[in-house]
């Protein structure tokens, strides 16, 4: 993985929800702890049980969620990620890896920082750390009220 230029940068600025909300300083002083990873379609980037330590955010593409179900090849589609999506993996918390994989739904680029980078910033700098962490605590709260209202219609 690489490290971002300044067009992947704007771009990530432009559709996520998360980076909209930092000003330019606080973008320049996180900037470099983030990598680029580009995605081909179709690729398996986590794999059920593994603990990758990771948050991004969807610059370009599409990546969908899925959880095995009983029906083997038959996985159950949690969501789908798009532009701007935010994808937190529970490890960066200390939390017990998810049972879900991760796959390119078509050619993907994302912005992705490591569980050692993500704590540099929380000690580096607290105070975007903070408006990080709330962002990624709304974004699972809208998860979890969605997911609570699809299985309501079912049941």
């Amino acid at each position: 993985m690489e490290k971002p230029d300044s067009p992947t940068i704007q771009k990530a600025r432009q559709v996520s929800a998360l980076l909209k909300q930092l000003s330019d300083d606080e973008i320049e002083k996180i900037a470099p702890l983030f990598r680029v990873r580009n995605i081909p379609r179709g690729t398996t980037v986590l794999r059920p049980g593994e603990g990758r330590g990771r948050f991004g955010v969807v610059v370009s593409g599409e990546l969908d969620l899925m959880e095995d179900t009983e029906l083997k090849g038959n996985p159950l589609l949690l969501g789908r990620l798009r532009e701007g999506g935010l994808l937190a993996h529970p490890t960066i918390f200390d939390v017990e890896t998810p049972h879900i994989s991760v796959v390119a739904h078509e050619e993907s680029r994302l912005l992705v920082m490591s569980k050692e980078s993500f704590e540099n910033m929380l000690d580096h700098y607290p105070e975007i750390g903070i408006k990080i962490l709330k962002e990624i605590i709304r974004v699972q709260f809208i998860r979890l009220r969605s997911m609570a209202d699809r299985l309501a219609k079912v049941f």
